[in-house]
């Protein structure tokens, strides 16, 4: 105990100075959008409402993107999309979500993207639907199907299911990227608005 109480003696100061971490100022930023004063221009929607985005159909899907019923749909058919299922040809989506934390604010951003998994996991997926037992199921590997602005499209990435009728959630496989580094880092607040600003959100009014 004596080394730690004269710890300083240790040091020189240059190297005591150097070694104080400061904690990173806070973005007052978040206060004011989280105050739900600040509407969306294009939308009219609140920030906070914003926290949560979602892609109707994977990218590739060539036809509207009127749903069909999870319960009715034929999984004989041809080409569907669902709420959650999708079949485009031989190719199989599932819809998931993505969530990234927030440098400096409590709520997480969640976007609900799609991905492509092969036939296999997409049937096993499929047969546990009815009971929302998915969470029993093992990790799935699959491509990210939407592009997710400023980050590239089909990355590889894993898929987590889960119990009671929840969405799975996916996370990215490759560690080098720049969306595998925001999922453990998160995003800060100049981040966030480069992704809803490529949506179309907050490009007037958030100076």
């Amino acid at each position: 105990m004596k080394w730690f109480k004269n710890l300083k003696a240790h040091f020189p100061a240059a190297r005591t100075e150097l070694a104080q971490v400061d904690t990173p100022p806070i973005d007052h930023r978040w206060t004011a959008l989280g105050s739900n004063q600040i509407i969306c221009d294009c939308c009219g929607v609140d920030f906070c409402d914003l926290l949560s985005i979602g892609y109707a159909a994977p990218e590739d899907w060539p036809h509207a993107a009127d749903t069909e019923n999870n319960h009715t749909v034929d999984l004989n058919g041809g080409d569907f999309l669902t709420q959650d299922l999708c079949r485009l040809g031989d190719r199989r989506f599932i819809r998931c979500v993505l969530t990234l934390p927030l440098v400096g604010h409590e709520a997480p951003f969640l976007i609900g993207v799609w991905v492509e998994v092969n036939e296999s996991d997409f049937l096993n997926f499929v047969r546990e639907m009815p009971d929302g037992r998915q969470g029993s199921m093992v990790m799935m590997f699959c491509t990210l199907a939407n592009i997710v602005p400023p980050f590239r499209a089909k990355l590889p990435c894993v898929m987590q299911p889960r119990n009671d009728f929840h969405r799975p959630v996916v996370h990215v496989a490759i560690e080098e990227d720049p969306l595998y580094a925001a999922q453990i880092d998160g995003l800060d607040f100049d981040q966030l608005l480069q992704i809803l600003g490529a949506h179309g959100h907050f490009t007037t009014n958030t100076a």
